[in-house]
């Protein structure tokens, strides 16, 4: 149960760290005039890149700590130590 909590809780943290990004981006990006509209959709790419770097880091942080301390991944067959 604790799992399928952890699931919904990061994919929610994930979805609304995307959506902020992207937000965050059309709100700074969309008013300039200055430079092209190649330039704002490179900017919004590395953007969307490091919103997805974030997700993966911040997703992996609690996985870790649960495959340490519990020992479920042992159990399960995904250690990454090879016997």
């Amino acid at each position: 149960m604790f799992v399928l909590f952890l699931c919904l809780a990061l994919t929610a943290v994930c979805v609304l760290l995307h959506y902020e990004t992207l937000r965050l981006l059309n709100d700074r990006l969309g008013p300039i005039t200055i430079i092209s509209m190649r330039a704002k959709v490179l900017a919004a790419l590395v953007g969307a890149l490091t919103s997805h770097v974030l997700q993966i880091g911040r997703s992996r942080s609690p996985i870790t700590s649960c495959e340490t301390s519990s020992g479920w991944a042992d159990s399960a067959g995904l250690s990454r130590t090879r016997r």
